[in-house]
């Protein structure tokens, strides 16, 4: 039986400005939580803000272009930590993407975009997505 040392939900409106908000409140709760080693702290950082980041790109503005109530518009983050696993994931209210389609290994270079899932993939064990594309959970080994 796995040891759950916290296990939270947050929510957030599909504003860049709110993702620091919630990064300090998650990685604070991750502190308190368990004794995790800078560097990991500070990748964990930059994984849920990139996934936060095309969560409130492109899956609210989709979501924003097909629907008339943007009020409803939310970008939800799960945190779980167990004494061996960190699992984050995020899930925006748009229509997705196919996932299966990308080339999560290779970096493309020169490009200004495109960056942000392999820079995920990189930093995480493990990257799921659920079939539709529109929630991504990455773990990481303790």
């Amino acid at each position: 039986m796995e040891n759950i040392k916290l296990n939270k939900t947050y929510q957030i409106n599909p504003k860049a400005a709110e993702i620091t908000i919630v990064l300090k409140k998650i990685l604070k709760a991750l502190e308190q939580a368990a004794e995790l080693e800078p560097e990991f702290l500070c990748n964990l950082e930059l994984v849920l803000r990139e996934m936060l980041a095309n969560a409130i790109e492109h899956g609210c503005s989709l979501a924003a272009a097909q629907s008339s109530n943007q009020q409803n518009l939310k970008v939800k983050i799960k945190v779980k930590l167990s004494s061996s696993i960190l699992e984050l994931s995020v899930q925006d209210p748009g229509p997705g993407f196919n996932w299966l389609k990308q080339d999560l290994k290779n970096m493309p270079k020169f490009q200004a975009r495109g960056r942000g899932l392999k820079i995920i993939c990189k930093l995480s064990n493990q990257l799921n997505f659920n079939q539709s594309g529109n929630k991504i959970k990455a773990k990481f080994y303790l």
